[in-house]
This record gives structure tokens, C-alpha cells and sequence, in this order.
């Protein structure tokens, strides 16, 4: 499964002391991944 989603990170907590500021990273961000499933033995 391919998907994306987005989210605010701060709202996460992702960006602490200096990196809270939203100069060079955006507090919007895109998260795209590629999922594999397999069934469990």
C-alpha cells in the first residue's frame, strides 16, 4: 500500500527549542510511505 497523508508537526511535538521555528522547516508536512503486509505465522 502507497499512500501520503499530511500533518502540522508541532502539533506533535516534532520541533523542540530551536527547531520550533518555522523559518527552514515548515510546521505543514507531507508524509509519504510504502507499506508491505504480510500474514502472521
Amino acid at each position: 500500500m502507497i499512500g501520503s497523508s499530511n500533518l502540522r508537526r508541532l502539533e506533535f511535538g516534532v520541533g523542540q527549542g530551536d527547531w520550533r521555528s518555522t523559518e527552514w522547516l515548515d510546521d505543514a508536512v507531507r508524509i509519504e510511505f510504502d507499506l508491505a503486509l504480510r500474514a502472521a505465522r
